[in-house]
């Protein structure tokens, strides 16, 4: 009969340890649902972020991804490189 006990004690802790990792997982799961895309945007960048979007030309076809990759390619990125620069010396005060 002690080995019963001690079993059926070794199971509920097992349950009790499953059971946390559960409601942790679906809580973790609800936190990263419950953000949008515009929450991961600092509030500085907002206005230039909601801006951009509606200049963004939807990508039907072929046609219009080759227009948007060749529009890519002849991109500068060097204003972009001075911006991150900019953003990550601004972000790593915190």
């Amino acid at each position: 009969m002690k080995h019963q006990k001690g079993s059926t004690m070794v199971l509920l802790v097992l349950a009790g340890i499953v059971a946390v990792i559960v409601v942790g997982f679906i809580l973790y799961n609800q936190k990263k649902a419950s953000t949008g895309s515009e929450a991961a945007v600092p509030p500085e960048y907002q206005t230039q972020y909601q801006d951009s979007a509606k200049t963004v030309t939807p990508i039907n076809d072929t046609k219009d991804l080759d227009s948007a990759s060749t529009s890519l390619d002849s991109t500068s990125t060097t204003q972009l490189d001075s911006q991150l620069k900019l953003l990550d010396s601004s972000t790593s005060s915190f």
